[in-house]
């Protein structure tokens, strides 16, 4: 409350000093109209509050666009922008404001500006999606007049449009009158894809199990030999230069044989390992 009362004080202080002393009294509030001139009103529009996943700078880009289809909506009424309030308060005052939204606050800050009619809202970032939050205060009463939420997914430049509709629906009495919504989300499709755990589970078991069997084969081959060599050798008319050629390719058949079954065997554990990981992810794609 005492931060209110501070943000009454300096705004009070400062528009007063802003207007000038023979001015007339502001003309009594009016109801939102759209189309035909009204008796003037006086309408504020604070920086939307930055929420989760929104810098200060976004909520201030974006909040400028609210200002100018406020201005523009709202007929008959004179709007107070963002720039307008820096220009009568101070950052730190104005650092308050962004944050007033209970109603002994928002009560205060009507009353020192003056106004009759006060936007507030809030910007948010929800995984892909950009949600905004306005509201239309009506400040002789405190009563909420009108309140638009949405969100919206795609790229940034179609978010400024987006986000000028959503100021057009909140301040014309008809929202039908503010035209279809001006941009659609991005089309998004989901696709299970194998994971990459799961695709080197899957190497791995038929990498290892290749080399297994190769080695089996090789094994298989230097054990036939081994057992061929004896009779070989005491054979009638054998062939000494076979038989040595043999007994020179015996150790690297063995060699071999021993090799593909550590390395066949090791790939094969790891893979087997592997599958412990979840083997599926979700992957979004844009359709085009």
């Amino acid at each position: 409350m005492r931060a209110c009362l501070v943000v009454t004080t300096l705004l009070a202080a400062q528009v007063a000093g802003a207007e000038a002393p023979a001015a007339p009294p502001p003309a009594p509030a009016t109801a939102v109209v759209t189309g035909a001139a009204a008796p003037s009103c006086r309408a504020a529009v604070l920086d939307l509050a930055p929420g989760e996943g929104v810098t200060v700078e976004r909520a201030a880009s974006l909040s400028e666009v609210v200002v100018g289809e406020v201005g523009a909506s709202l007929r008959g009424c004179s709007v107070v922008s963002r720039s307008e309030l820096r220009a009568l308060v101070s950052f730190e005052t104005e650092r308050q404001l962004s944050g007033c939204d209970s109603e002994g606050c928002l009560a205060e800050v009507g009353e020192a500006l003056g106004v009759d009619r006060l936007v507030i809202g809030t910007v948010a970032r929800v995984d892909t999606r950009t949600l905004v939050a306005l509201r239309l205060v009506d400040m002789r009463d405190l009563r909420v007049l009108r309140r638009v939420t949405d969100s919206f997914d795609g790229p940034a430049g179609d978010a400024l449009a987006w986000v000028a509709w959503l100021a057009r629906r909140l301040v014309l009495d008809d929202e039908s009158a503010a035209g279809p919504r001006p941009v659609a989300d991005r089309r998004h499709m989901v696709e299970r894809r194998m994971s990459v755990a799961r695709t080197l589970a899957w190497t791995g078991v038929g990498v290892g199990g290749a080399l297994l069997v190769t080695s089996a084969g090789l094994g298989g081959a230097t054990w036939a030999l081994s057992g061929a060599l004896p009779a070989m050798k005491t054979a009638r008319g054998a062939d000494r230069d076979q038989i040595e050629g043999i007994e020179a390719t015996g150790p690297w058949l063995a060699g071999g044989a021993n090799l593909a079954l550590y390395a066949g065997a090791t790939l094969a554990i790891v893979g087997g390992g592997l599958f412990l990981v979840p083997g599926d992810e979700t992957v979004e794609l844009e359709r085009p």
